[in-house]
């Protein structure tokens, strides 16, 4: 949440700056789509347990 905040920051002043770089605006919802995707892989890959030998 923090990284995405902080790109909507960075990105809302550049277009402030200049309105030719209108596309940045959409980068902060990109870069959340990103990472809750990317969570979202992580938490359904499926985890191994180790099981001991049985001598």
């Amino acid at each position: 949440m923090i990284l995405v905040k902080g790109v909507e920051s960075v990105a809302s002043q550049a277009v402030h700056d200049d309105p030719m770089l209108w596309p940045l605006a959409y980068l902060s919802p990109a870069v959340g789509l990103a990472v809750g995707s990317l969570l979202v892989g992580l938490a359904a890959r499926p985890r191994r347990v180790r099981r001991e030998a049985v001598p």
